[in-house]
């Protein structure tokens, strides 16, 4: 059987980890609440960014820039969500149901139906 990729870490082996990345963490307990709430590997794409380059600036290295702080990418985290939920996740089922109702308009009763959906698809298209 093959060994997985990543070994199992608790809360704290996790929250250890980060700190002998370089990652400050102020608050060990809500860090600890927050891995449990969101996620190691969740949060780990908002704190890439802090990840050191190698010296060729080819990849990222697991050492943090000096200076990150677990609360700072935890912020990060935050707002994002709420960007997405507040004021993205609107605006994309706004634009779904206007491209659902549109496509239903100019599409065949029976989707199965050979020929294309409505009159703007079964114009002869030329690019003379």
């Amino acid at each position: 059987m093959a060994q997985p990729s990543k070994n199992f870490r608790s809360h704290g082996q996790q929250i250890e980890l980060l700190r002998l990345r370089g990652m400050h963490i102020e608050d060990e307990a809500m860090a600890r609440r927050a891995l449990e709430r969101v996620n190691y590997y969740r949060l780990s794409g908002y704190w890439f960014p802090y990840r050191q380059r190698s010296s060729n600036g080819g990849q990222r290295l697991d050492e943090f820039i000096v200076g990150t702080s677990f609360e700072e990418v935890l912020a990060l985290y935050e707002f994002d969500e709420r960007l997405r939920v507040g004021v993205l996740t609107p605006i994309e089922l706004a634009f779904r149901s206007a491209l659902g109702h549109e496509l239903g308009r100019i599409a065949p009763p029976d989707p199965f139906e050979a020929q294309p959906a409505g009159p703007c698809c079964q114009r002869s298209w030329s690019l003379s």
